[in-house]
């Protein structure tokens, strides 16, 4: 016969196996069943091979596209590295780092404290004076160098001022560079005028070899930081050149943020053209896989999330 106290334990192992089954179940997922789906590693393995492998594919289709990354416009056919053609020109340089200067003492001396201010700044008195000797010598024309030298003695002024070992206080820089405002931005204007003029030009020079069909059919990248993405100088001239019809759905035009070579551009262009294709090939439409394939999904189910509430924020509807 069996003792009380063996019943004792055999009853609490019988329990304890209960609640296990039970809470697997409520788990959703059973003992006898792997977490992770098998081979599904190997299949994800297997698709981003065959992405790769057609987005290869994709850039080879284009053919031809213009890609705007390292200061060159760079004309890519069927995937082929050609020409390049350089658009920043000298004078871009030269009013870009006279504007660095500027920017550079106002960096030195912001929020640091008095002594920070006046070691900082006074470390920018080199660079000043090598500029201003070589001014009239310069690339820069002669009837923009007064501007020039107008924004190196304000530069001085401000190191004068974090000179005097007590800092330079929030209105004080306020007051300075609002001062210096319409000389600094006549620079931005001048140099955004150069670089155009350089783009324009070799535009002009890659469509005189173009085919038909390459006039009527290229394609645009265009490189820059996620800070310019909104207003970048060289997407304002490809948006114009282009038209509505171009630029519609990033149809010939695209920015490609936070990329800063050639290979990673090619990279971007293949994805995108092998992404219209699914997109056109799924949905009937051409950009559809440029938003967030569960974007629709997400909007559905998020109403019915029970956010917490406990953060000291509101959420939206």
């Amino acid at each position: 016969m069996v003792s009380s106290v063996m019943m004792i334990r055999i009853r609490l192992m019988l329990l304890v196996v209960f609640t296990w089954c039970v809470l697997q179940s409520l788990c959703g997922c059973r003992a006898d069943h792997d977490t992770v789906l098998s081979g599904g590693k190997q299949a994800d393995q297997a698709f981003l091979t065959g992405y790769d492998a057609a987005r290869h594919r994709a850039l080879d289709s284009i053919p031809l596209a213009i890609v705007a990354v390292e200061g060159d416009l760079i004309v890519v056919r069927r995937g082929v590295i050609g020409e390049r053609y350089p658009v920043i020109d000298p004078v871009y340089t030269a009013l870009k780092d006279v504007s660095h200067v500027v920017l550079g003492v106002w960096l030195s001396v912001w929020d640091a404290g008095p002594e920070s201010a006046m070691r900082h700044s006074a470390a920018w008195s080199g660079p000043i004076d090598s500029i201003e000797r070589g001014l009239s010598r310069s690339c820069i024309p002669p009837d923009q160098q007064p501007r020039q030298e107008r924004l190196l003695s304000e530069s001085r002024e401000l190191i004068l001022l974090a000179s005097g070992g007590h800092g330079v206080s929030p209105e004080q820089l306020a007051d300075w560079s609002r001062a210096i405002k319409p000389d600094l931005m006549m620079n931005v204007q001048e140099a955004a005028r150069s670089q155009l003029l350089s783009v324009n030009e070799s535009v002009k020079t890659i469509a005189g070899t173009m085919s038909t069909s390459e006039r009527e059919s290229f394609v645009v990248v265009v490189c820059g930081v996620h800070q310019a993405r909104k207003g970048n100088i060289e997407m304002q001239y490809f948006t114009r050149l282009l038209g509505p019809e171009g630029v519609e759905h990033q149809r010939r035009l695209l920015f490609a943020e936070s990329v800063y070579d050639l290979k990673g551009a090619l990279k971007l262009l293949g994805a995108h053209q092998l992404d219209r294709s699914i997109s056109e090939s799924f949905f009937g439409i051409p950009d559809r896989m440029q938003q967030d394939l569960l974007e629709d999904a997400a909007s559905r189910i998020l109403p019915e999330l029970g956010m917490p509430s406990d953060l000291g924020v509101h959420p939206g509807p």
